[in-house]
């Protein structure tokens, strides 16, 4: 009975059904608030910009460290329709007067790097990112990932204002012990265009990717992350 039912709806109710259900999901709040100035914050995620180093011996190793990055846009409370999260971040752009794009990507100049005999280690780079305040208002009510009403959030893009449009950040050496130093055999962001960033190729010709320093760089990075999302209540 129910599927005669069903099936005895007109065509074009049907899709009217279907269409108005999407709708309800897509829509998105009509108006964002800024809360404050901008202001920035490390970013959650460290890019590997070198080869490893075992520096043996009585001198001192340099070793050279740069290349292509691509950092992505963060909202702590996004949707995983990208055309809602469009909209939000047209929203936020709009009143902050601050350019919220996708993704970002940049090469990151080459300097040296010197590590002291007797160390091990390799270079990371951790991207500045320009963070706002704010309040959705006008949310619909049914949307999956935004409550209605009034949503508090927190919105961050890759900081290139005062760098002639290159990301701003933190190179750092890291130290660590040999194995790890040897099994990060290549630079995985010597690529030769951002579009290849990270190498891939050289993702798995690095044993580091599968070994348990990788995971302490995740776990680093998510504890940043949730710190990053943490400030908004402390802020506020």
């Amino acid at each position: 009975l129910q599927f005669n039912m069903i099936t005895s709806i007109p065509l074009l109710t049907l899709l009217f059904l279907l269409m108005s259900a999407s709708a309800l999901v897509r829509a998105t709040c009509n108006n964002f608030t800024l809360e404050g100035e901008p202001y920035t914050l490390p970013g959650p995620t460290l890019y590997i910009i070198s080869s490893g180093v075992v520096c043996k011996g009585k001198q001192n190793c340099t070793i050279l460290a740069g290349g292509y990055i691509t950092a992505n846009r963060l909202l702590n409370n996004s949707s995983p329709d990208d055309s809602v999260n469009n909209n939000l971040f047209t929203l936020i752009a709009s009143a902050s007067n601050i350019s919220f794009e996708k993704s970002v990507s940049d090469n990151i100049s080459t300097v040296k790097q010197t590590f002291e005999h007797g160390t091990a280690g390799y270079v990371h780079f951790r991207p500045d990112f320009l963070c706002v305040n704010g309040i959705f208002s006008g949310c619909p009510a049914g949307s999956a990932h935004l409550p209605a009403g009034e949503v508090a959030i927190q919105a961050c893009t890759p900081d290139a204002r005062n760098n002639n449009d290159h990301i701003s950040g933190t190179m750092s050496k890291v130290l660590s012990d040999e194995a790890t130093a040897k099994d990060l055999s290549c630079n995985p962001a010597n690529v030769s265009s951002a579009a290849d960033a990270p190498n891939k190729a050289c993702d798995k010709h690095n044993k580091f990717y599968a070994s348990d320093a990788r995971k302490s760089v995740i776990i680093e990075t998510t504890t940043v992350a949730l710190a990053l999302f943490g400030c908004f209540g402390a802020l506020r």
